[in-house]
């Protein structure tokens, strides 16, 4: 009995080592990715002021449905018009189910009427979505706001990503990068953006993806390429 209690006690001792060590290094820092602000060192433009972005200042596009259905808003405010093949009005009307490419497709005209009908005139922030995220697009332009995610949910949000209509506007001076993306997981408004602007040496003119381009948190995921910027660049004032 004795003997048996001498090899539990330092057994129990390790156990609780162990579990420290997986709360210190993973629970807290779990929780710091969910509240850190960044500091002044971190980005001039910590926050954006209360206001600065609204409902309409705010284009949304994503990919919703198990079937890869195809939604674009005009923005999110009662106003909104649905671009999707479940309805008949719309910039572009998709009236049918379709394969991964007849999406890749469809992709290269959504990119065409932003450039073409000038919707960087029209808002400030383009803002995209996946199908698995769960967030409330109201919220999820406040600078403030978090993925309503943690370790112990099952169902995580997807990705949702920001980007600046100045962006959008050096990008649209080149549509012919559109022709390479034939497979529907290559027609991303994202790489198209980032590979015209390096194609006519515009590069420069996005200082870092923290400026212009915001990835919310993405866990549980089998991407690797995050970015934990929970803040909006600051429209400069003039």
């Amino acid at each position: 009995m004795v003997r048996r209690r001498m090899i539990l006690v330092p057994l129990c001792l390790l156990l609780l080592i162990f579990l420290s060590f997986l709360y210190n290094n993973f629970f807290i820092f779990n929780r710091y990715l969910y509240t850190h602000e960044p500091t002044k060192d971190e980005s001039e433009n910590v926050s954006c002021q209360s206001h600065t972005i609204n409902q309409t200042d705010v284009f949304r596009y994503a990919f919703t449905g198990c079937q890869m259905s195809y939604e674009v808003s005009k923005a999110l405010h009662p106003t909104t018009t649905f671009i999707s093949d479940k309805g008949s009005k719309g910039d572009i009307i998709l009236n049918h189910s379709y394969s991964y490419n007849h999406l890749a497709t469809k992709n290269r005209e959504f990119i065409h009427l932003l450039c073409s009908q000038k919707y960087y005139d029209k808002y400030k922030y383009f803002f995209k979505t996946d199908d698995d995220s769960f967030i409330d697009h109201l919220q999820a332009i406040d600078p403030e706001f978090h993925i309503g995610c943690n370790i112990f949910s099952k169902f995580c949000a997807g990705m949702a990503v920001y980007y600046s209509a100045d962006l959008l506007k050096l990008a649209c001076t080149d549509l012919s990068i559109l022709d390479k993306f034939v497979k529907h997981d290559d027609v991303q408004l994202s790489e198209w953006l980032f590979d015209a602007l390096a194609k006519n040496n515009l590069s420069h003119k996005v200082c870092s993806f923290r400026d212009k381009f915001i990835i919310h948190k993405q866990y549980q995921s089998k991407r690797l390429n995050l970015f934990f910027t929970p803040y909006l660049k600051c429209p400069q004032l003039k």
